[in-house]
């Protein structure tokens, strides 16, 4: 089934393949393109701040459940 991360799809088959429903995953990345999606399949989301990316930062952070700049914010 070829699809990219900007398809919802291909989060629910990770879940699925995983044995577990897509609200028990957590989708991390830097990307507002493929946090949205992640979103729509029911995923809990946490939006990493990038130089690139952070145009996108209020959008990402009213998306994400979490917004960090750093992976140490996890720990």
């Amino acid at each position: 089934f070829p699809t990219t991360k900007a398809d919802p799809a291909i989060y629910q088959m990770a879940a699925q393949r995983l044995g577990v429903a897509p609200s028990e995953c957590v989708m991390v990345d830097d990307s507002l393109a493929a946090l949205a999606p992640a979103k729509a399949a029911g995923l809990k989301t946490i939006g990493v701040y990038d130089d690139f990316s952070n145009v996108n930062e209020a959008e990402m952070r009213k998306l994400a459940d979490r917004y960090i700049y750093s992976f140490q914010e996890l720990v």
